[in-house]
């Protein structure tokens, strides 16, 4: 009865117009809590930066001082050793779950092509179950009794067709060497995308960039089952060297593998530094200084140099905790020693300065095997155009001299007096004709790597089965997220209350202030709260758009709450709102965003920004707890979007690129609020529009609307949001109009199906009508008073 006369009450014309009053002043509300001159903006903005930035130097500096402490050691080598393979076993567990290697890689040959002195077969061979791999093997003719092999990795440029490719392929071939070019994951045969041609899309792309591109998104399906793409790129490279193993007369104290100049480098140093076979490896623009490196080099380079590098939205070299653990670019490559190394670069290089070219000359020291690290370069800088620069698409003629040089001093290689240069016709070596794609079939990245999260998934789940009672069923469901702890730190050490202002209106208190989470991570924060209500419940509304977002485009739900005796909070955890580093310009957070690198840097640093935005939930509820005015036994958590949704009949098949892309969903908010309700306590209710279906949706398409910075490495291979929904029972749980990795709204038969396991959860605590799962959306109003009566109800 008492729920009805507030009903009632809350829709007679003096209320409803105070409400509307209110409404419009919250629209209005300066929501700014932090300086606003030109310089705090501009230190608000980079402030997510910056503290990556301090986390690299960090990380830098502790690097260096393991290696100081290695040089200073008694026993140098044996330091190096250790040292070396604690940092290669780190690498391989982050780069991939690799599987056992096969006996016998299974290769056919798909065409043959007779050339002068050589011949070319176009080849399949299976580098894992489902996944083929495309290839032209370079064979000599005649076969010499000791043939050395060469892998190429091609550069994210151009497939393994270019002529440049073929340019080594054929020479090397004539000179008595087999060389394997493989077509990269998502190049060329293996592209993961229907882009291939200028035909395939209505309006105008850029065709030739788009194998490039889409390694972001499989990147991102990668690192939602724990692995990468510069893992399954090495994969794909050992068995390439199995292919060689397997060849009449090969030298296997000859391997060699090349990486070219623009992402071939990357997966070439992976692949040496994990695969001894290796006996030699030239990986271009990867370890020591890159072509945006300034030169000259400083004279403090030493100190100053960035040996983690940092993330961006593309490179392979963004592998998850190389920062933290301590296995930078530098080392990945010094861990080939004593077998031979080239330290190669594109364009000019400062020899004498070069921090990591001493660090090479000392390792190679230690073995006694100086003349096994030579180096290669070009002239001129990224900069320059290329009549002055040594711009190349793989490996340029310039380049290819120090190599020659190499080889034929460590394995009695000749060099060419001329190079073979009578290129045939891209076509002539595509491996798959119409007719073999039936044949030789390879499924897609995404359906590979989702079904085998699946597969760890229902491991877990059975782990978790037998064994709930010893290792804890919340702790292996939220097991992505490390050391969730942090979210729990008690306010005397973490929080301090930077700012506070109050204004009043309308019997509304306005309380603006700000929490330092730790040394140079602020999350400026508005607490509205209802005076003449005391110790009112506590609702936190999150969003990636942040407070002004929200207290603008919800401002019907937050007066309702307020006028319900419920008091709002909204903050802006850390990069968004005020801190956002894209504030001025909030739809800019897809692939080449500045939002997508810092996210990258973190996941060098081991650290997801879920992870680092849910600790700064978690201290703002901490410090919410300090405050005698509220009743903090009692909170509502509602996480939003704002973003809008792509209609169900759009084609979300659309190159990357180009303009009037489909729109991102921004699922920030909801994963908060699902997230901190399985570890805060005093959690009653939770509410969530717009939010993600679960990470698995965005395994089931090439395609990919969703911001990276929600991206956690691993989360698939051990839970999915239903299952962290799940353990929400018995809380009073509403999630709404929930999208997919399309960000596309989930239909009725898809919300059930992905969230059977919630559902059976609920009703198995006798909590059924406790959650509510539907695609529509409810009106601000009535969701407003929905919480408000579930946190009255919870005294």
């Amino acid at each position: 009865m008492t729920r009805l006369l507030v009903f009632i009450i809350c829709l007679t014309p003096p209320i409803a117009a105070m409400a509307d009053d209110l409404a419009a002043e919250l629209r209005e509300l300066d929501t700014r809590v932090l300086p606003t001159d030109d310089a705090s903006r501009k230190r608000n903005r980079y402030m997510l930066h910056d503290y990556n930035r301090a986390q690299l130097l960090a990380a830098n500096k502790k690097s260096s001082a393991a290696w100081h402490a290695i040089t200073n050691s008694k026993n140098p080598r044996k330091r190096w050793e250790q040292f070396r393979h604690e940092k290669l076993d780190l690498l391989r567990n982050s780069v991939a779950q690799f599987p056992k290697p096969p006996n016998t890689v299974s290769m056919v040959v798909t065409r043959t092509i007779k050339g002068e002195g050589f011949t070319i077969r176009n080849i399949v061979y299976n580098s894992r179950p489902g996944l083929n791999v495309t290839a032209n093997l370079y064979v000599p003719d005649p076969v010499l009794k000791s043939c050395p092999g060469i892998l190429i990795n091609h550069s994210h440029h151009r497939p393994k067709t270019h002529g440049e490719l073929q340019d080594m392929g054929m020479t090397w071939a004539r000179l008595g060497c087999y060389v394997l070019v493989p077509d990269q994951i998502n190049h060329g045969e293996r592209r993961q995308h229907p882009f291939v041609t200028s035909k395939d899309y209505a309006k105008e792309f850029r065709v030739s960039r788009q194998d490039y591109y889409f390694r972001y998104n499989v990147g991102i399906h990668l690192h939602l089952i724990g692995d990468s793409l510069i893992g399954w790129m090495a994969w794909d490279n050992m068995r390439g060297f199995d292919v060689l193993m397997q060849q009449k007369h090969i030298d296997a104290d000859r391997l060699i593998i090349i990486g070219a100049v623009a992402g071939g480098g990357d997966p070439a140093a992976v692949t040496a530094a994990l695969d001894e076979r290796i006996d030699a490896a030239v990986p271009f623009n990867f370890g020591g200084p890159q072509p945006e490196t300034r030169y000259p080099l400083s004279e403090d380079i030493e100190q100053s140099f960035n040996y983690a590098g940092s993330g961006s939205w593309e490179s392979t070299r963004n592998i998850a905790f190389s920062a933290q653990h301590g296995f930078l670019p530098w080392i990945i490559v010094s861990s080939i020693a004593p077998r031979r190394l080239i330290h190669a670069h594109e364009f000019n290089w400062d020899k004498k300065r070069d921090p990591i070219w001493k660090r090479y000359g000392r390792i190679y020291g230690f073995y006694g095997m100086s003349r096994h690290l030579e180096y290669a370069l070009g002239f001129g800088e990224l900069k320059q155009s290329s009549k002055v620069a040594s711009h190349c698409t793989h490996v340029g003629p310039v380049h290819r001299k120090h190599l020659y040089r190499a080889f034929s001093d460590w394995f009695g290689m000749p060099a060419p007096e001329m190079e073979y240069q009578i290129r045939r016709d891209e076509k002539e070596l595509m491996c798959l004709s119409p007719q073999l794609k039936n044949e030789f079939i390879s499924r897609f990245v995404h359906d590979l790597a989702g079904d085998q999260a699946r597969e760890s998934r229902k491991a877990m789940t059975k782990l978790r089965e037998e064994h709930v009672q010893s290792i804890g069923k919340l702790q292996h469901i939220l097991s992505f997220i490390r050391d969730i702890k942090k979210s729990e730190s008690k306010p005397n050490k973490l929080i301090a209350v930077s700012k506070q202002t109050t204004l009043r209106f309308k019997d509304i208190s306005v309380d603006k202030f700000a929490i330092t989470v730790e040394p140079g991570i602020v999350v400026p924060t508005v607490l509205l709260m209802p005076d003449k209500t005391p110790n009112p419940p506590i609702a936190i509304m999150i969003a990636q758009g942040g407070k002004e977002r929200i207290l603008k485009s919800r401002t019907d739900a937050i007066s309702t709450l307020l006028f319900e005796g419920v008091a709002v909070c909204v903050p802006d955890l850390r990069g968004t709102g005020e801190t956002s580093p894209t504030y001025s310009r909030p739809g800019e957070r897809e692939r080449r965003s500045w939002d997508t690198s810092l996210s990258m840097t973190n996941l060098m640093l081991g650290e997801s920004l879920v992870e680092l935005r849910l600790r700064d939930l978690g201290a703002l509820m901490a410090h919410l707890r300090t405050r005698k005015e509220l009743d903090s036994t009692r909170f509502a958590l509602w996480g939003d979007s704002l973003a809008p949704v792509n209609p169900p009949d759009l084609n979300p098949k659309v190159p990357l690129g180009v303009g009037n892309m489909p729109k991102q969903s921004e699922p920030l908010g909801g994963l908060m609020t699902i997230l901190a309700g399985n570890f805060e306590k005093d959690v009653k209710t939770i509410y969530v529009r717009g939010g993600l279906t679960g990470f698995d949706s965005i395994m089931n398409s090439q395609f990919i609307y969703a911001p990276h910075d929600v991206i956690v490495p691993g989360v698939l291979a051990v839970s999915d949001i239903p299952d962290v929904v799940a353990n929400l029972t018995p809380l009073h749980v509403r999630l709404e109009g929930l999208v997919t990795g399309l960000n596309q709204r989930a239909t009725p038969a898809q919300l059930k199906r992905d969230y059977q396991t919630a559902i059976e959860a609920f009703k198995r605590k006798d909590a059924s009508q406790n959650l509510t799962i539907q695609s529509t959306v409810s009106d601000d109003c009535d969701i407003a008073k929905w919480m408000a009566s579930k946190l009255k109800g919870s005294k």
